[in-house]
């Protein structure tokens, strides 16, 4: 419980923050450099939302995930299963989205992110990997239809490696896989 309540008030203060954050992630600062933006349609008005979120990788496959439980955006992302990575240079990749349930996939996923998450939350999941464990919410994202490939890898790669440049232009916005559809 104590856990819950921590995330509910540090998850408040970030979306106060998100401003902030979303000039950070826009301009390259290195204190993000492993984000994203989920686009995903809101399950009850079709809006499109987006969420920053860390894009992990494990086995060079790539999650998100939620560590308190379902929140709005995993809410929609179940309802709709698909989303936008978004990434800091507006480019975007549509994804769809594999729910992870108890299993080694997903318990490598949870691990991973007391590694990938920037300071200090990779430190906090730690510290919370019993609370994460029991509610947090994780997705495989798989590319969606034929705009995957190899453009979704290195566009993916990028995010997930900062340091590594990618191999192919990033995609734009795909009309066929509109986020609020």
């Amino acid at each position: 419980m104590l856990w819950r309540l921590f995330f509910r008030a540090l998850y408040r203060l970030l979306r106060l923050l998100d401003p902030l954050l979303r000039l950070a992630w826009r301009a390259r600062l290195p204190m993000l450099p492993r984000s994203v933006e989920v686009r995903v349609s809101g399950r009850r008005t079709g809006t499109a939302r987006s969420t920053l979120v860390t894009l992990l990788t494990v086995d060079d496959r790539l999650y998100v995930g939620h560590p308190n439980g379902p929140a709005g955006w995993t809410r929609n992302l179940d309802a709709v299963g698909k989303a936008l990575l978004g990434f800091e240079d507006d480019s975007v990749e549509p994804v769809r989205a594999v729910r992870l349930f108890a299993g080694p996939e997903r318990e490598s996923v949870i691990r991973a992110t007391w590694s990938q998450q920037p300071f200090p939350g990779n430190v906090i999941y730690s510290l919370a990997r019993r609370h994460v464990r029991d509610v947090g919410v994780y997705y495989r994202l798989v590319p969606a239809g034929d705009y995957g490939g190899d453009s979704f890898r290195a566009r993916a790669r990028g995010a997930a490696h900062p340091e590594a440049q990618p191999g192919t232009p990033a995609a734009h916005a795909h009309p066929e896989f509109d986020a609020g559809a």
